[in-house]
C-alpha cells in the first residue's frame, strides 16, 4: 500500500517556488515505509559528508575528513573506491532541481569517472528496488545524457559498484510516486 505523509511540506524551495525532494518521492515508491533503521539516517548523512570531502579532496579542493572511529570500515571503503574510480567531479551534494518537474535534490556525485559523465549515490546499506528509481530520478536532473551508478559502502571497508541500466519502467515509478504526492497535496 502507498501512503503519503499530507504534513510533510515540500522539501526544497527556490525564488521560483516549492520542491518536492528525491528522498520524499522514494518514500512513497516504497511504500511509504520508514526504510532507515534507528541512528541510519544521522548515520547516513555524516557518511554522505566523509564522502563528499574525501572526493573533494582527491580533487584538491578540500582537506581530508576528520573520521569518527564507527566510520572508518566505511571511510576506507570509500577510499578504496576513489583508488579505483579516479572520480573527476563536476559537483558534489549541489541541490539541483528538475527543469519542467516539481522537484529537486542534491545528488551525492556529478562527474566523470573512467571517462563518462554520469551521478553517483552512495548507499550504506543492502540494495534495494527503490534505489534504482532514486537515480532515475537524479538522472533526469541533469542538462544531458549521463551515465547512473550508485555505490553500496559498509562497515568491513568494501564497496560494490553498480553501473545502473536506464529504465523506462524505474523512471515511470518516479514519475508516479511524484504525481501521488501531488494529488494528496491537492486532496
Amino acid at each position: 500500500m502507498l501512503s503519503v505523509d499530507r504534513e510533510k511540506p515540500r522539501h526544497y524551495g527556490d525564488e521560483h517556488g516549492r520542491y518536492w525532494s528525491v528522498s520524499q518521492v522514494c518514500d512513497v515508491v516504497s511504500g511509504g515505509c520508514n526504510y532507515y533503521a534507528p541512528g541510519a539516517s544521522e548515520r547516513g548523512q555524516d557518511l554522505h559528508d566523509i564522502f563528499a570531502l574525501a572526493v573533494g579532496n582527491y580533487a584538491g579542493l578540500c582537506m581530508l575528513p576528520d573520521v569518527l572511529e564507527q566510520y572508518t570500515g566505511y571511510y576506507n571503503a570509500m577510499i578504496e573506491f576513489i583508488s579505483w574510480a579516479k572520480p573527476v567531479p563536476s559537483s558534489i551534494e549541489k541541490m539541483m532541481k528538475h527543469k519542467t518537474y516539481p522537484y529537486a535534490g542534491r545528488p551525492d556525485f556529478i562527474g566523470s569517472i573512467a571517462d563518462e559523465f554520469g551521478v553517483l549515490d552512495l548507499k550504506t546499506g543492502n540494495p534495494q528496488r527503490w534505489h534504482m528509481v532514486q537515480i532515475h530520478g537524479y538522472q533526469k536532473m541533469l542538462d544531458k545524457a549521463a551515465k547512473m551508478w550508485i555505490l553500496y559502502i559498509n562497515d568491513e571497508g568494501k564497496f560494490q559498484f553498480k553501473a545502473v541500466k536506464p529504465s523506462v519502467r524505474d523512471w515511470a515509478v518516479f514519475q508516479n510516486g511524484l504525481s501521488i504526492l501531488q494529488w494528496r497535496e491537492g486532496a
